[in-house]
């Protein structure tokens, strides 16, 4: 099929946007995967970024080679609906974890509430997705977070009390779902979720918990703590530098005072 050469990437847009589904998709399927790329970023609104990724046949190669941010935006306004799923499963394990890097760190501490958010989106995914997105969740930011939340129970096993040899049980992979007791449904639901993507992994947040405790103590937790967020903290320096960007977070606050600005209302959007 011949090319059609683009004059405007945003009037290109809004010509698709205004056509049926059919004659959109027909159109915009005749542009090269750059022309489609262009055509998507220079989409402001992310509801209408999200319509045009859609009339792809398969959207993955073009959210995959898209800037993670935008993609990001439009994930953001399907939370909680349970619409997430189709753009989880196309964006790359690469994209999760800059995702992650993105919303899960506020002023170097972890915000929890995201994290339980990506938790509850990841659950509705499919096994080969939950397989491959969960694991790029670092284990000890993981660890940090149900810490205090999850304990072994009470039950017995071969006559011993789980509870006095928690970090043994866990450090020869003999617990399970079945053998552990939750501070809430939350909680369990992102238990239930780990187990489902890896039982390995879940074994090695276990082993975080409960094994780590017994033989290093909590301050080991804290430095492997420590080296998950230094480990997050680097890769947002490499990409600000890839992208020709060299002040780190710390400076931008310094810098510019993002609290106090005051924002003008943008008379288009009236």
């Amino acid at each position: 099929m011949k090319e059609i050469r683009l004059v405007n990437p945003v009037s290109e847009s809004e010509k698709l946007l205004s056509l049926d589904y059919k004659s959109a998709s027909q159109l915009f399927q005749s542009y090269s995967i750059e022309q489609q790329l262009a055509i998507i970023e220079a989409t402001r609104e992310p509801k209408k970024r999200e319509e045009l990724y859609y009339l792809a046949p398969d959207c993955t190669e073009l959210v995959q080679k898209s800037r993670t941010e935008d993609v990001l935006q439009i994930i953001h306004t399907m939370v909680g609906t349970g619409l997430t799923v189709g753009f989880l499963s196309a964006i790359s394990a690469e994209q999760f974890e800059e995702m992650l890097d993105m919303t899960i760190w506020h002023d170097g501490k972890l915000d929890e509430e995201a994290l339980n958010n990506w938790i509850g989106e990841l659950a509705e995914c499919d096994e080969d997705d939950l397989e491959r997105l969960l694991p790029q969740i670092d284990i000890a930011v993981l660890a940090q977070m149900l810490r205090g939340k999850v304990d072994v129970s009470d039950e017995s096993v071969d006559g011993v009390n789980p509870k006095t040899y928690k970090g043994m049980f866990a450090e020869i992979g003999i617990l399970d779902l079945n053998a552990l007791e939750y501070e809430n449904e939350q909680v369990r639901l992102i238990m239930e979720t780990i187990w489902r993507a890896d039982e390995d992994y879940f074994r090695r947040i276990l082993y975080e918990l409960f094994a780590e405790e017994d033989e290093f103590g909590l301050e080991s937790d804290g430095l492997e703590f420590l080296r998950a967020k230094e480990g997050r903290d680097e890769r947002v320096q490499k990409r600000d530098e890839d992208i020709g960007i060299f002040i780190d977070e710390d400076e931008m606050f310094e810098e510019v005072d993002l609290d106090n600005l005051e924002w003008e209302e943008d008379d288009d959007d009236e």
